[in-house]
């Protein structure tokens, strides 16, 4: 069946040519036969908000200098010859559901190398790590990209994307933080709107996120406690802050987050989320 093995199209970006697959299998059609699955209402709310920007779960793409991209957040083998986050959600999945692994990757000798707990790492292929460039290109055949490809329409590696994906808050959003009078993020946007913008700008540039509520809050002249005071509305403050972000970079030499303004109004025109909405969590 030559749909069930179309990869997706030839792109261009740069000095690249690659495929790039939106994909197929959606967040609705996974709630349509397995239903919320244990994850709440806002966590849904925020997964359907952010998808669109990056792809549905079978979501492939080879043509931007991360040899592979996979997936509703396009983890990927990293840049160069540096770890990427792809591996690690492999190992969620390996850990989780070990016949599935098996299934799409392991009984055709792919492993993963990553340290104990690590958010990023190498793949590897019949013993081999794959963390040079010219290897990690061995996953862009199309044998390769097909087995990513069913992997994705599976419905326990569709689980997996959703639950990495709300953990990534984990990682940046209930952490107390110096630059913001060590209060956390959770303490200062707490609607499911504000939630889902700074998902998506972590998942983009994790880098940025701190600092650009740092200069948001600076711009606005509050203070970190303003916000827990409520003395601005916070689809007020995410409007700054999706302003500022356009152009947002901590360094000489970086690139400010890609497409920051259309992924800030599709989120927007979603229509899923408002500042009055509390983010409520079945995992943090």
């Amino acid at each position: 069946n030559n749909e069930e093995r179309y990869l997706g199209t030839e792109t261009k970006y740069k000095d690249n040519t690659g495929i790039k697959r939106i994909g197929k299998f959606s967040l609705v059609g996974f709630l349509a036969e397995k239903g919320k699955q244990g994850f709440s209402d806002s966590e849904i709310k925020v997964l359907s908000a952010i998808s669109s920007n990056e792809g549905l779960f079978d979501a492939l793409n080879t043509y931007d200098g991360a040899f592979l991209s996979f997936g509703i957040q396009q983890w990927n083998l990293g840049g160069g010859s540096n770890p990427g986050e792809l591996p690690a959600l492999l190992m969620v999945l390996k850990d989780k559901f070990p016949n599935t692994f098996n299934k799409f990757f392991g009984k055709y000798g792919m492993d993963i190398n990553i340290p104990k707990n690590g958010q990023t790492g190498f793949l590897l292929l019949d013993g081999r790590i794959l963390k040079d460039p010219i290897k990690k290109k061995e996953i862009q055949e199309n044998i390769w990209l097909l087995r990513f490809m069913k992997a994705g329409q599976d419905y326990n590696v569709a689980y997996i994307q959703m639950e990495y994906s709300i953990n990534r808050l984990k990682m940046f959003y209930t952490i107390p933080n110096k630059n913001l009078d060590s209060y956390a993020l959770s303490d200062l946007l707490t609607s499911e709107y504000s939630v889902a913008q700074l998902l998506d700008t972590h998942v983009n540039r994790p880098a940025f996120v701190y600092g650009l509520v740092k200069k948001t809050l600076i711009e606005l002249n509050l203070r970190p406690v303003d916000l827990i005071n409520k003395e601005i509305k916070e689809f007020d403050f995410m409007e700054k802050f999706l302003k500022l972000r356009k152009d947002y970079t901590e360094k000489q030499g970086q690139n400010p987050m890609t497409h920051s303004t259309d992924r800030g109004n599709s989120i927007k025109s979603k229509g899923l989320l408002t500042d009055k909405e509390t983010y409520k969590s079945s995992m943090l």
